[in-house]
């Protein structure tokens, strides 16, 4: 028994260093701090003396990581303009945009209303309007809520939990599920800071999502919210209508919980510096797809004229309307994958087969429903077999509409539901050798060998 204690010990002593050095490394250090704070004065100090110039009254507040100290490297600054209570919308919104083109020359981005994003001494700026209201009873804009964000967290963490947000936002990073926009469907830096806060530590997070989560967990700090169905629901400290990790996939949860069963069964530095571009050579690539075992299909799109956000959201919604459009027209999809690499978006689809028979059998409805006249009315002149009885319904072999995948999706891509900013018209559609040999090798790559980066 006492071995026993001591080897735990032993261990839990190597898995502490572990996690000290990870920490070490992650934290900005004192030169990186000098240099952003630096910046951010710079920032806040030229759009104060604009605001000053134009009477414009509304107040100056750094939100996100870099107001709570939680940031790893190279922070975003996510600077506010926190106008007067009464401020119409309008008015809002075409001061602040007006301040972001003329003091850091930015790009206009959309989400609830237009604000701005820049860089600004080598550091991505956004610029937000907003409501400065007292509670988040009373918001007039979704972002009126994010600078209590920032005075929740500082008002409650402790010194040592800084480096635990910085760990649990770094292994995050290492397995591929930090980041709620679309492209990632998984956990914001709020959400992180604030499950470091609910549970105490890094090591606590992960426990408890290893032993207790599972799908439609519900988890609050301060009291329960209404009632919410989702993946994981996090009631927000600060508005408890409100669920943090609404943008969290299933997949994603799920995801995150394999890797904290594995982290905390074998830790590694793995989990969070993975290493890069492990990509499967040609060869690898040419051997598991000419096995005989299933066939590829891609379909590759230029980038929608939208905000990647958006692009990414309508890359997921193509994904799967393509994945129904086979499965409808009887191509069974075993797997799939998509990407961008900067100019164009791919998906890839693997298929138990690309060619079916050309007949096909049609089940019917009973032989005394209202609708079998019907039936037999359309399959009795055209079916391959005409109509007969079995089980006690109307059956048919008829022949196929379409036996290929290829010409199947190149017909019907326009009705399929794709993206609405993506032109089917310009779709280009590979069939399997093509796909071996031009296809997107970081898609083939996740979708020939999905194992977890660091169970490989």
């Amino acid at each position: 028994m006492g071995t026993a204690m001591v080897a735990r010990d032993a261990q839990g002593g190597e898995e502490m260093s572990l996690e000290s050095d990870v920490i070490a490394k992650i934290t900005p250090t004192l030169e990186d701090r000098k240099r952003i704070d630096s910046i951010a004065a710079e920032l806040k100090g030229r759009v104060q003396k604009y605001m000053d110039e134009h009477g414009i009254d509304a107040e100056l507040m750094f939100v996100g990581s870099y107001s709570k100290d939680t940031y790893l490297a190279s922070p975003d600054l996510d600077l506010f303009m926190m106008f007067p209570v009464g401020t119409p919308r309008r008015e809002l919104v075409d001061i602040g945009l007006e301040v972001g083109e003329k003091v850091l020359h930015g790009t206009r981005m959309y989400a609830e209303h237009p604000y701005t994003s820049a860089v600004f001494e080598g550091v991505d700026v956004d610029l937000v309007p907003n409501i400065h209201i007292k509670d988040t009873e009373h918001m007039e804009t979704a972002v009126d809520r994010t600078p209590f964000h920032t005075k929740y967290l500082n008002s409650r963490m402790k010194p040592e939990d800084h480096g635990q947000i910085r760990l649990l936002k770094k292994f995050m990073k290492g397995i591929g599920t930090y980041g709620a926009e679309p492209r990632f469907r998984g956990f914001s830096g709020y959400l992180c800071e604030i499950l470091v806060l609910k549970y105490g530590s890094f090591r606590r997070v992960l426990e408890a999502a290893a032993n207790e989560w599972k799908v439609g967990m519900r988890i609050w700090i301060e009291e329960e919210g209404p009632e919410m169905h989702a993946p994981l629901v996090f009631y927000d400290p600060v508005d408890r209508k409100r669920n943090v990790a609404s943008a969290v996939h299933e997949d994603t949860l799920s995801r995150f919980i394999v890797a904290a069963k594995d982290y905390l069964a074998h830790p590694s530095e793995v989990f969070f510096f993975p290493p890069r571009n492990c990509y499967l050579s040609d060869a690898q690539i040419e051997a598991t797809a000419h096995s005989g075992m299933f066939r590829l299909i891609s379909v590759v799109f230029d980038k929608p004229d939208t905000a990647e956000d958006n692009m990414y959201a309508q890359l997921w919604k193509t994904r799967y309307a393509l994945q129904d459009q086979l499965q409808r027209h009887d191509f069974v999809v075993l797997h799939a994958a998509h990407g961008y690499d900067g100019k164009t978006m791919t998906v890839i689809f693997m298929l138990t087969c690309d060619r079916l028979p050309k007949s096909m059998k049609r089940i019917g409805p009973d032989v005394d429903a209202a609708t079998a006249d019907g039936f037999l009315t359309k399959w009795g002149e055209s079916a391959i077999v005409k109509p007969y009885i079995e089980d006690g319904k109307w059956c048919a072999v008829i022949p196929r509409t379409y036996i290929s995948a290829k010409e199947m999706l190149r017909d019907t891509i326009s009705q399929a539901g794709i993206g609405k900013n993506i032109d089917p018209s310009k779709v280009k559609i590979l069939d399997h050798d093509r796909t071996v040999a031009e296809g997107d090798r970081t898609v083939l790559s996740e979708l020939l060998d999905p194992t977890p980066i660091w169970r490989r």
